[in-house]
């Protein structure tokens, strides 16, 4: 009896020493066993059994370059997300079609200054010229016997001799003068007047009638008593506003 009193003191005597842990690690390795037990039970394999193929292979799986990803994709493959910040350019504005500038009616343009029409003329009849003009200059008179002025010219020509009118016009006046014997003048278009002396006593013209140019308008004579000392002739005068120029200027050089 006191034997096995003993010996169950000792038991409690050793449990209430080192008991405590023992009961400790006991617990410790019965939750490493269930742990390890069921892990391998969720694969459905003995703890000896080895793991399968696919869970040592490595996945065939190709990275993808992250800047083809899209920014959550990069992130999750583990790279850094580039933030690319897309900026739209403008697009050019259109401009507006240009339009037809109006152009302002036209301004009639002033009407140029009509040219004067180049008038023909012709010489009254051919011959020398006797007696040449001088109006700044005194030349010998035969008849009078003095040094005068000679406001035209006289033109050499058989008596009866045709006259012709230089030019066209109307026939101003014929008269008689006393120095100058018949005399006929014409007014021309282009304001020159005409004066044809020394004619014969009846003139071929009458005053206010048209003339053309190269229409006989009398024939030469002896009537100036004035010019009786020079040859047969026709003195011809050209007046323009006012004042007599030399007929050789408009004239057709002989």
């Amino acid at each position: 009896m006191n034997k096995k009193h003993n010996a169950a003191q000792r038991v409690i005597d050793f449990f209430e020493g080192k008991g405590f842990y023992i009961i400790l690690f006991l617990c410790v390795a019965a939750i490493g066993i269930s742990g390890y037990v069921l892990y391998f039970a969720g694969f459905g394999e003995t703890p000896d059994t080895q793991p399968q193929d696919y869970l040592l292979e490595e996945p065939e799986w190709t990275p993808q370059p992250i800047e083809d990803m899209t920014q959550d994709a990069a992130v999750a493959a583990g790279g850094q997300a580039e933030v690319v910040i897309e900026t739209q350019e403008p697009s050019p504005s259109r401009s507006p079609a240009p339009t037809a500038a109006v152009k302002p009616s036209a301004t009639p343009a002033p009407s140029a200054a009509p040219k004067p029409v180049k008038v023909p003329y012709v010489w009254p009849l051919k011959g020398r010229i006797a007696v040449p003009f001088a109006v700044d200059e005194l030349v010998y008179d035969s008849t009078m016997g003095d040094w005068r002025v000679h406001p035209g010219i006289d033109i050499e020509a058989a008596l009866n001799a045709k006259v012709m009118a230089i030019s066209d016009g109307v026939v101003e006046d014929v008269y008689e003068d006393e120095l100058m014997g018949t005399t006929v003048v014409i007014l021309h278009g282009d304001g020159l007047r005409s004066v044809y002396a020394n004619l014969i006593k009846k003139a071929t013209v009458t005053a206010s009638q048209k003339v053309k140019c190269g229409d006989v308008i009398g024939a030469v004579g002896d009537t100036s008593i004035a010019e009786w000392g020079v040859v047969s002739h026709l003195h011809l005068e050209i007046i323009r506003d006012g004042g007599q120029i030399d007929p050789t200027e408009i004239l057709p050089k002989q």
